[in-house]
């Protein structure tokens, strides 16, 4: 009787979180990133794979994405669904999988953690890879624990493909990959030996498919320390990384931080514990944290002495790991108060974060670029920009008109931002623009003035329209407007 009531609980769980998560992909505002998916699947097939692979990520999300846009549309509103369908599966994955190896209380607790981290209400339905990531390094994980104690052909068949698909969607999922076969190896190596040629195989098979990865890898990887955007401050970076899954658009972050520092702490001492007496399954919530440990560890220290490869939202794709750490210590806890009350403050860190996300979804301030504009664009306007950020978003939206990226900087980019064409020309000088005639919208970002400085330095520039201004909440950035006419 009770655990027909849990299998109940566990399905509200996954329906509720499903209905939340879901309203959010109405929201049809986008950043920049997103404005690049969204670009590239304009593009055919053959375009999107070319164009992919001058990205700076791996190619396999976009090919998904295209291929339900093939189905669907191109619209914002299916983008948004294509990201939800991992995390559905993940909670269902809950029911199916994880209730059954681990019992229901880790069955439920795990559903609830992928649908109701506050950081889910955002990144479930962004037009990115992230949930893929999530998806596929879980089951990776779960077949490698499934291979371990059974050795049935069917899961090595399964943890190598999933290990191939994870390398295939972010780079931070190649790495939890390759740290999830290096434990695997090391597991079996001491416990049973008897499967070490099996691992040989399906490492090789692994490997092999992996190839032309590597090789798209290593080509994006040259292109990219020729200009590396991320940035951030020690030791900042490092609270934002132990808050990440409980902060999202709260503020001020401090409340969400200690909650996160004292629900790891307790967890890690309550591991220590349970593996201290002798639970079987210990080791697997031990290895989770483990993993996550290692990859933001080394992905530090790299960033620190080298070039700066690490945001916090490349954990992402361990969020399976850590959902399921947390879990089954949960579950495992014979006092319940403790889980009550981490399962409330997570609740209540969900409902703030989800109120805050649906006002920077869905309030009216995110349309302020497209009225300024469309109030007096012409069909003969061009747009110029030296930001991305904010040209990628304005291509996307006003795909009818040419557009200029002067790119100032000459970063190597003409190739991944023919994702964004017909409409986007990437320049170096400004030609073009001396040899056009007619009307010319400028487009700054925040406080600077670059583009609009640059182009009136041209002969025969005069101002339309002076400078109008329009917040968008949903990416935090200024959109600067001036119309200008070149005689």
């Amino acid at each position: 009787m009770k655990e027909n009531k849990i299998k109940i609980l566990h399905v509200l769980v996954i329906v509720i979180s499903t209905i939340i998560l879901g309203l959010t992909i109405f929201n049809e505002n986008i950043w920049f990133d997103e404005a690049y998916s969204l670009g590239l699947i304009n593009q055919n097939m053959l375009d999107v794979i070319t164009i992919a692979i001058h990205d700076v990520h791996p190619i396999l999300y976009y090919i998904i994405l295209k291929i339900f846009a093939l189905i669907f549309g191109t619209s914002t509103v299916v983008a948004r669904a294509v990201s939800l369908i991992p995390v559905i599966v993940l909670l269902i994955f809950g029911f199916t999988h994880i209730r059954k190896e681990f019992g229901e209380k880790t069955g439920l607790l795990f559903s609830f953690f992928i649908g109701f981290l506050p950081i889910m209400v955002q990144y479930s339905t962004q037009i990115r890879m992230y949930t893929y990531s999530i998806l596929f390094i879980t089951i990776t994980a779960f077949y490698a624990y499934k291979i371990f104690k059974y050795g049935n052909k069917k899961y090595w068949v399964i943890f190598a493909i999933f290990s191939v698909l994870s390398a295939y969607t972010h780079y931070f999922a190649l790495f939890v990959t390759g740290i999830i076969n290096i434990v695997l190896f090391i597991c079996l190596l001491r416990h049973k030996k008897e499967y070490i040629k099996k691992f040989i195989l399906v490492g090789f098979i692994q490997v092999l498919a992996y190839i032309p990865g590597l090789i798209i890898f290593i080509n994006q990887t040259s292109r990219v320390m020729r200009g590396f955007w991320i940035n951030y401050k020690y030791p900042d970076v490092i609270f934002e990384t132990i808050g990440f899954y409980f902060t999202n658009f709260i503020e001020p972050i401090i409340i969400p931080l200690i909650f996160s520092i004292l629900l790891f702490v307790y967890i890690i001492i309550k591991l220590i514990m349970l593996y201290k007496s002798k639970d079987k399954n210990s080791m697997l919530a031990i290895l989770a944290l483990l993993i996550f440990v290692i990859v933001v560890t080394v992905a530090l220290l790299i960033s620190y002495f080298s070039v700066k490869i690490y945001l916090p939202r490349y954990t992402l794709p361990m969020l399976g790991l850590i959902a399921f750490a947390i879990s089954y210590v949960l579950a495992k806890e014979k006092n319940i108060i403790p889980t009550i009350i981490i399962v409330i403050c997570t609740l209540a860190l969900f409902s703030y974060n989800t109120y805050l996300y649906f006002n920077y979804c869905y309030d009216e301030e995110n349309k302020g670029l497209t009225t300024i504009v469309k109030q007096d664009l012409q069909p003969s306007d061009i747009f110029i920009y030296t930001e991305m950020d904010t040209g990628g978003v304005v291509a996307m939206l006003f795909k009818d008109n040419t557009q200029y990226f002067y790119n100032m900087g000459n970063w190597s980019v003409e190739e991944a931002y023919k994702a964004f064409s017909p409409q986007l020309k990437v320049v170096t000088t400004l030609e073009d623009i001396q040899n056009f005639k007619g009307r010319i919208w400028v487009i700054d970002k925040d406080y600077s003035n670059n583009t609009f400085n640059e182009i009136m330095k041209i002969d025969g520039v005069k101002v339309l329209k002076e400078k109008q201004s329009a917040y968008m909440l949903f990416s935090n950035i200024i959109y600067n407007m001036t119309l200008l006419e070149k005689n």
